[in-house]
């Protein structure tokens, strides 16, 4: 498992995602090799990243089209998936559906992004 953390984000507004993308490359938390504004659209355009996480924006994790999800998963077994949203609550109350890791919610994203990559890849590097 060498080598950067290699990141795809979901956010489906195109601000908050040139915003995120930003704020990631600056605190090296990883290499963003995808970015989406759906599910549908990363499953449509993305052709066999390397990615090692998806960072998910969700409204709500009750609204998590979880046959997209699924499809997603299916094509990329390997990725660990974290969902991202505005509503604060903790992965035990968020109730995650299955093949989700972790979830954050926005309003502390910055401060428990790192450690949350650091629990789900101990042996992945920041980027430099």
């Amino acid at each position: 498992m060498d080598g950067p953390l290699r990141l795809g984000l979901i956010d489906q507004s195109p601000t908050v995602l040139d915003a995120l993308a930003k704020w990631l490359a600056l605190a090296r938390v990883g290499e963003l090799v995808g970015t989406a504004t759906s599910l549908h659209e990363a499953l449509a355009t993305w052709h066999q990243p390397q990615l090692d996480a998806l960072l998910l924006d969700v409204r709500h994790p009750s609204q998590l089209p979880l046959e997209t999800l699924a499809t997603f998963k299916e094509q990329f077994p390997n990725v660990k998936v974290v969902l991202m949203s505005h509503f604060s609550l903790d992965a035990e109350a968020a109730g995650c559906p299955v093949g989700v890791e972790a979830y954050l919610d926005k309003a502390s994203l910055i401060d428990r992004l790192a450690p949350t990559l650091s629990r789900l890849f101990p042996h992945k590097k920041r980027s430099t």
